[in-house]
């Protein structure tokens, strides 16, 4: 149980590497500054992985609720808590996994404290991870294929966000779904255009 639920853990991470990464290449592309240094130390570090993960977390009730509420500082707040909380916990879990040690005065072993349940949880959430890492991978080949264009449609997207949050400064929820309806309908009309001048070829 101990091997398993540490290489599920070792898999996750590996998904927060494709996070960074994406993040990177989408500032190289965009021709924002960009810091090699601090990728390489963020790909070295379990807790910037874990962090980066957090972005794909289901959001908590306290998160629902804020945002319910609209209280966007208390949806960040949530929010900072969530991720703290998902690393520390995936942390403690992996050095469990790892490392005999002494809790409550007593030897305890990897054996001893890992359980089928804590396994069953993080292959469940390592397969909902896989599954959701596969788009973000797509992403970036596709703008490794495509470099001069998706540098440019970064770029549309950061300024169009600029331009909402100045025009709705009190809803950040709004601004994304704004965002993402245009660019939903932005990428329709692209592959509408392409079909139909394939047919007309």
């Amino acid at each position: 149980m101990s091997r398993a639920l540490f290489l599920h853990q070792i898999s996750m991470e590996e998904c927060g590497k494709v996070e960074l990464l994406g993040d990177w290449i989408a500032s190289v592309l965009s021709g924002l500054d960009h810091d090699t240094g601090r990728l390489w130390r963020a790909l070295a570090s379990h807790e910037a992985k874990n962090l980066a993960n957090a972005y794909m977390l289901e959001l908590s009730e306290e998160e629902k609720h804020a945002r319910q509420r609209k209280d966007w500082k208390g949806l960040k707040a949530a929010f900072t808590r969530a991720k703290r909380e998902f690393h520390e916990k995936s942390n403690r879990a992996k050095n469990a996994a790892l490392y005999v040690d002494i809790v409550d005065g007593n030897l305890a072993t990897p054996r001893d404290r890992i359980t089928v349940e804590m396994v069953a949880e993080i292959a469940k959430q390592n397969e909902r991870y896989l599954g959701l890492i596969q788009s973000r991978l797509k992403i970036s080949f596709k703008w490794g294929s495509e470099p001069v264009e998706a540098g440019e449609l970064i770029r549309q997207f950061t300024e169009r966000i600029e331009q909402l949050e100045k025009a709705m400064p009190d809803d950040p929820q709004k601004v994304m779904d704004v965002v993402l309806d245009e660019m939903r309908s932005a990428l329709l009309a692209k592959k509408k255009g392409k079909e139909v001048g394939r047919g007309e070829q």
